[in-house]
């Protein structure tokens, strides 16, 4: 993904992502959740895709000495927010592949970035350089099948890496010591609800163009109505997966 792009997207929907974006808040509480025990007080963090803040959040209960916050746009509503917090915080606002992380970090957390990376070997293989040995790695990504509905009507979405591809690529640099499936099912009251969702979480602006035209509109509408609706309303799926991994003590060449 153009990171130019990301930066576009996610800074037109930075007003409305926190209203929209409860499944992104759920899975940031519960990746909060897995990792807070093994996170001590004192510790050097780094956050890639700080967001709007809803992993940063939680993240001041672990009491880090540090807390650099990267993301290709820091929005309003996080500077907001740490404004006349304590010291300690580094804001690091651009592409996570190319700029300096700073010193080795005792943890690297993310909620809801990792899809967006195209080279996962690349990223895992700056996360490892930049962690002391024995560091901690958690985050969440989604799997295959996430938007699932409005992939298969219009032929447009992300590729998600699956379970046994994220066990591969970070197997050479990493030992993983939980990996966590889940499904998130949410409810709209029309197909065009699911459409403004997407499009105020930044989603839709970010992936390759649909092509609407009223024709090609209405055929979604009656299609989505058709295929995806149930009791409570028009379906739309999500299937977070959560990672904790710990770095190995030495680091191995590149996998040939």
């Amino acid at each position: 993904m153009d990171v130019t792009t990301l930066q576009k997207c996610f800074r037109r929907a930075a007003a409305t992502y926190d209203a929209q974006a409860q499944v992104q808040k759920t899975v940031a509480a519960h990746l909060w959740h897995m990792i807070a025990d093994h996170i001590q007080p004192g510790v050097r963090l780094l956050e890639i895709g700080a967001g709007t803040g809803m992993l940063t959040r939680h993240l001041f209960a672990a009491q880090p000495s540090t807390l650099t916050l990267n993301d290709v746009y820091l929005s309003p509503q996080l500077t907001r927010y740490l404004h006349g917090l304590p010291h300690g915080i580094v804001f690091l606002e651009g592409d996570a592949m190319v700029v300096d992380w700073g010193a080795p970090y005792d943890a690297i957390v993310s909620a809801s970035t990792f899809q967006w990376f195209s080279d996962l070997d690349s990223l895992f293989a700056r996360c490892a350089h930049y962690m002391r040995p024995g560091g901690m790695l958690a985050f969440s990504s989604f799997l295959p099948g996430t938007l699932g509905e409005l992939t298969r009507l219009t032929g447009v979405g992300l590729h998600y890496a699956n379970a046994q591809e994220l066990r591969y690529r970070l197997s050479p640099l990493f030992d993983i010591l939980t990996l966590e499936e889940s499904s998130i099912v949410l409810h709209f009251a029309t197909p065009r609800d699911v459409l403004t969702h997407l499009r105020e979480t930044g989603v839709t602006g970010c992936s390759k163009p649909v092509g609407w035209n009223t024709r090609r509109y209405a055929a979604f509408v009656k299609d989505y109505a058709a295929s995806y609706s149930d009791e409570k309303g028009m379906r739309l799926t999500y299937r977070p997966v959560y990672v904790l991994a710990q770095r190995t003590a030495t680091m191995p060449g590149k996998r040939p």
